[in-house]
C-alpha cells in the first residue's frame, strides 16, 4: 500500500498558548509519513521557546512579519511531498486525520484540496465549520457554524486554511497563496483559482479537528479595523482577479449598489475610514492585480457559469446580520442573481 508523505505547515505568532497542544496532536497522529515545518511570524511571546523543545519539527525564525500567505509560501517553496496540511497554531487534530482525505485523494485524482469536519475547541460537539460559503460579489464565510448535524461527504465550494489537506501538483498548476493578500481571503482565492483550472474540493467529515475560533480579534491582537480593511480589500481584489470580464460587467450594477450601502453601513458602525482606506489600497495594487488577472483567465479551464453554481445568493452568516442585509440587500441580490447566472 502506497503512504505518500504529508508537509503540515503551521504559521504561528505570539502562539504560545496553543501551539503546544497543536504540535503534541500532530505527533500523535496514527498516519506517521509527515513532516511538520512551524514559520514563526516575529513572536514577541514565548512561542518560539516552546518551539525550540521539539526536535521532531522544522522550525523557521523570521525577522519581520510577513503575514500568513506568504509564510505559508516560503515554506511551500523548500518542500517536495506529494501532499500538504495547513493548520492554524490553535486547532488540535484527532489521531485518525490524516487517513480519510489521504484516501479520497488518492482514489480521484482531479480532488486539490479536501476539507476536515473542524469543531470549536471550547466546544467539542459544536461545528466551527464544514468549509466556506461564497457570495456572488466575493464575501465568504464559515459554513455550519454553531450547528451540530454534521453534513455527508460532498464537494464543497471553498476550503478554510485553518485546516486543509492540499495536493501538491494542484497547487503547481494554480500557484499557492497569492502574498499580497497579507492575511483573508487568501484560502477563498486560492480556492477559487483551483476551480477554475477544474480541481473539485471535498469535504470529508470522517477526518476531525477542534479549533479556538474567534470571530472578533482579541485583545491585544489584531485591531478590529484592520480586520476590516483586509477583509473587504481582499474580496474585491479577489473578484477582480477572478471573474471573466463579461461577469464583471453583469455583476457591476448589484456590485455598485452594495457597495454604497456597504459604506452606509460603515459610517453607521465606524469602520468608515478601514473601508475608504481599501478602495485607496487597491488601487495602488491595480497594475499588479491586473497582471494576475491576465494569467488567471488566460489558464482558466472551467467558466464561470459552471463555478458560480455553488455560489451563494443571500448574505447568511450570522455576524452579517444587519437589518439592510436581512430586508433589503439579500432579497434583491437573490433576485439579481437569478436573472444574470442564466446569462453569464
Amino acid at each position: 500500500m502506497k503512504h505518500p508523505k504529508i508537509s503540515v505547515i503551521i504559521v504561528t505568532h505570539n502562539s504560545e498558548a496553543y501551539i503546544r497542544q497543536c504540535l503534541d496532536a500532530l505527533l500523535r497522529v496514527t498516519y506517521k509519513p509527515i513532516d511538520i515545518y512551524v514559520i514563526d511570524n516575529v513572536s514577541t511571546d514565548n512561542t518560539t521557546r516552546i518551539l525550540n523543545t521539539y526536535k521532531r519539527i522544522h522550525a523557521t525564525y523570521l525577522t519581520k512579519n510577513i503575514g500568513f500567505a506568504e509564510a505559508n509560501n516560503q515554506v511551500w517553496n523548500t518542500i517536495h511531498d506529494e501532499y500538504v496540511c495547513l493548520l492554524n497554531p490553535d486547532t488540535v487534530v484527532e489521531k485518525s486525520f490524516f487517513e480519510s482525505p489521504l484516501a479520497e485523494m488518492e482514489k480521484n485524482p482531479r480532488v486539490g484540496a479536501c476539507q476536515p469536519i473542524v469543531y470549536l475547541l471550547k466546544d467539542k460537539n459544536t461545528i466551527n465549520l464544514t468549509g466556506k460559503k461564497t457570495h456572488f460579489l466575493g464575501f465568504d464565510w464559515i459554513a455550519g457554524y454553531k450547528t451540530t448535524r454534521v453534513p455527508m461527504q460532498q464537494e464543497i465550494t471553498s476550503f478554510s486554511g485553518s485546516g486543509v489537506l492540499l495536493r501538491s501538483s494542484a497547487l503547481r498548476d494554480v500557484g499557492f497563496f497569492d502574498p499580497s493578500y497579507f492575511m483573508y481571503y487568501e484560502d477563498s482565492d486560492l480556492a477559487w483559482r483551483m476551480r477554475m483550472r477544474g480541481w473539485s474540493i471535498m469535504f470529508i467529515p470522517q477526518s476531525k479537528m477542534f479549533h479556538d475560533y474567534k470571530y472578533m480579534p482579541e485583545k491585544g491582537g489584531l485591531h478590529f479595523s484592520e480586520k476590516i480593511f483586509f477583509n473587504e480589500r481582499n474580496r474585491l481584489m479577489t473578484v477582480l482577479k477572478n471573474y471573466s470580464l463579461w461577469t464583471l460587467i453583469l455583476i457591476l450594477p448589484a456590485f455598485l449598489a452594495t457597495e454604497l450601502g456597504l459604506l452606509v453601513v460603515a459610517l453607521l458602525q465606524g469602520w468608515f475610514r478601514a473601508k475608504i482606506r481599501s478602495y485607496f489600497s487597491l488601487f495602488i495594487m491595480l497594475p499588479s492585480i491586473l497582471k494576475k488577472r491576465s494569467l488567471a483567465q488566460k489558464q482558466r479551464t472551467a467558466q464561470d457559469r459552471d463555478i458560480g453554481q455553488g455560489f451563494e445568493t443571500a448574505i447568511t452568516f450570522e455576524k452579517f446580520q444587519h437589518p439592510l442585509v436581512r430586508y433589503i440587500a439579500n432579497p434583491i441580490l437573490k433576485w439579481y442573481w437569478g436573472i444574470i447566472r442564466h446569462i453569464i
